[in-house]
């Protein structure tokens, strides 16, 4: 007998596709619930992408969102979930370190030049008894979730709603009638740029999406100083935001069908280094021309987390989430029963605009002169957070008109 179901809300995107996970570097090893939540999402960014189309991940919310299911899993669910997420440490030191990037985030809300918003919400079914008082505690004290004894599919929708400022308005069609929880987590994010794009100069321009096709996009295009850095197959452009700890890095190939090889060979410690030399280098003249853009996401979490080895978590015999139902030797109880995540991004002359949400569910039985960055083929761009090395969002667009 089918039974209650947990939802966990997210950012993310779909693959079905198979894709060999990136082995986690020496120099990134125990570095932080930061450097977990990047790496993670980069796995699962690789996984993603191999579908092709445009990709839209944020490493914080599907992080902070996983957190939370992770610390009600014990046993070989709870070894197989550390894997995945790259989050080997203790329960002390993963709840520490997410608290600490809550109170990272949460130094925005005195910045007028920024709208950061990041919220957790634990909705409880009060037909059932399967979530713990001690579990309770733990979501709203460690990570500042809002507690609801409800389970309404419209409050959760209207809840997610508000957080993301109406960019997300709906992230779960359907609630199992046996539900017993809803994890949620919903990221906001909105800025001006430092250096703003002149609207009189943004006109249509090629985009080439692949060698058959080109399309017209409006490029945005400024010529003042940024930071560069190059490499052999690419370059990196860093676009501050008002905040100089928040920046979007756009990394474009050299080639115009270069993206796909491109993923292929970065490295996610290859990435830092190139953020820390773009925060290091001295900003320099730049002729920038970056497409405006919008980006609408939503996908399954389900199959690329078993492909990075977390299985148990989703069986509904060897699921073991006792820290949740607060019962020990209680397999198959509750399991996950799927993880939905959605994302939007918006890109103008002003700055940018994005939000993200996450839904897990548990059933249960019961160079010249001026160089020249010109974005007109298939990029990746990222949003990070200079002062905590987290990234926020992150992504590849294909093609901007769909």
């Amino acid at each position: 007998m089918w039974g209650n179901v947990l939802w966990f809300l997210l950012f993310t995107g779909v693959c079905q596709a198979e894709f060999p996970i990136v082995v986690e570097s020496p120099m990134l090893k125990n570095s932080g619930v930061a450097t977990g939540y990047n790496q993670s999402a980069w796995n699962l960014y690789r996984q993603l992408s191999a579908g092709g189309g445009n990709v839209l991940v944020s490493p914080y919310s599907i992080g902070m969102a996983m957190s939370m299911a992770l610390s009600g899993a014990r046993g070989e669910t709870k070894l197989q979930m550390q894997t995945a997420l790259h989050l080997k440490m203790s329960d002390e030191e993963l709840h520490q370190g997410s608290q600490k990037l809550l109170r990272d985030m949460g130094r925005f809300a005195s910045d007028s030049s920024v709208e950061m918003t990041v919220a957790n919400a634990l909705f409880i079914n009060p037909e059932f008894e399967l979530v713990s008082s001690e579990f309770v505690s733990l979501l709203s004290q460690s990570y500042d979730a809002e507690i609801f004894r409800e389970q309404n599919l419209d409050l959760i929708n209207a809840w997610v709603n508000q957080k993301t400022k109406t960019k997300i308005p709906k992230i779960l069609e359907r609630l199992h009638q046996n539900s017993v929880a809803v994890i949620l987590n919903a990221v906001y994010f909105k800025s001006n740029w430092a250096i703003q794009f002149d609207k009189e100069m943004t006109e249509p321009l090629d985009f080439f999406v692949n060698q058959d096709t080109v399309i017209q996009v409006p490029m945005m295009q400024k010529t003042d100083h940024y930071s560069l850095a190059y490499r052999d197959s690419y370059q990196a452009l860093r676009m501050p935001y008002v905040s100089d700890d928040l920046s979007m890095v756009v990394i474009l190939p050299m080639q115009k069908s270069g993206l796909t090889a491109l993923e292929e060979s970065l490295s996610l410690s290859e990435l830092h280094e190139v953020l820390q030399e773009l925060s290091d280098n001295q900003p320099s003249k730049v002729k920038v021309g970056i497409p405006k853009f919008k980006v609408e996401y939503s996908v399954s979490l389900v199959e690329p987390y078993k492909n990075m080895g977390m299985i148990d978590a989703f069986s509904a015999s060897e699921a073991d989430f006792g820290g949740i139902t607060g019962q020990e030797g209680a397999k198959g109880l509750i399991w996950i029963d799927q993880i939905q995540h959605k994302a939007f991004l918006e890109v103008n002359e002003e700055g940018s605009e994005a939000a993200a949400a996450t839904a897990v569910a548990f059933a249960t039985r019961s160079m010249a002169m001026t160089p020249e960055f010109i974005v007109d083929r298939p990029f990746l761009y990222l949003i990070e957070d200079k002062r905590t090395g987290l990234i926020l969002f992150m992504g590849k667009l294909v093609n901007p008109q769909e």
